[in-house]
Parts: C-alpha cells; sequence; structure tokens
C-alpha cells in the first residue's frame, strides 16, 4: 500500500471538485432549451398549487425574455465626471499632438527672439564702433 499524504489528496480532490463544479455550471448553460422547460415547468407548477391564473403563452415569453437577458453584459450609466475623464482619456492623443503643436510654437518663438536679439546687438556694436573709430 503506498503512503499518499493527506494534503496531497486534498488538494487533488479540491481540484477535482472544483472541475467538476465547472463543468456543471458549462452543462447548464449549454443545455438552455432543457434549462428553459424546467424552469417553465417549475412556474406552472406553482401558479397551479397557489391558484394563479395563467396561460402558457405568458409562461413562455417570461421565461423566454428572462434568459434572453440573462448572460447579456449591461455597462452601468455613466456619471457626467466619469463621462468627461473617459472623453479626455480617450482622446489623449489628440492633447498631446496640441501640447506638441504648441511647444514647437513656443520653441520657433523664442528663436525668432534670440535671433532678433542677436541681429540687433550686432548693429549696436558695430554702430558704437564706428562711433569710436576716428
Amino acid at each position: 500500500m503506498s503512503k499518499v499524504l493527506l494534503s496531497e489528496q486534498l488538494g487533488a480532490m479540491a481540484r477535482v471538485d472544483e472541475l467538476r463544479q465547472h463543468q456543471n455550471e458549462v452543462d447548464e448553460y449549454l443545455s438552455l432549451p432543457q434549462r428553459r422547460a424546467e424552469v417553465a415547468a417549475r412556474i406552472r407548477e406553482y401558479y397551479q398549487n397557489n391558484g394563479v391564473q395563467f396561460t402558457d403563452a405568458q409562461i413562455d415569453q417570461g421565461v423566454r425574455e428572462f434568459f434572453a437577458g440573462r448572460l447579456v453584459f449591461e455597462a452601468p450609466p455613466l456619471g457626467p465626471l466619469t463621462r468627461l475623464w473617459s472623453k479626455v482619456l480617450l482622446n489623449r492623443s489628440k492633447g498631446i499632438r496640441l501640447l506638441q503643436y504648441l511647444a514647437i510654437a513656443a520653441l520657433a518663438v523664442q528663436c525668432t527672439r534670440v535671433v532678433l536679439q542677436d541681429s540687433q546687438h550686432k548693429q549696436a556694436t558695430q554702430s558704437v564702433s564706428e562711433a569710436v573709430k576716428p
């Protein structure tokens, strides 16, 4: 008889149970027509036991509508601040491009100022040197 550690056995059993549970969930979602029929039958039984008037069409429509929207993701509505923030994040490339253009424009203005100051400085030194010469 082999010695199996209890921790190994429990770990393997937990994994098997997890796989079995996962398979049961998959089977439940894949057997949708059967699941709809079971739910409709249970609703009919409940209504009959409680004396509620119903038609089969009502139950079929209700069950069909329930299962149609059951696995559909519906995003929650965004508030104004969240909507603004998401637009900013989604359009950040446009904002970065605008900042790049502004930086280029500022650099061009600064270069122009430097060139103009340099030419004015040269003119001033030239006029001073001409004034100093006899």
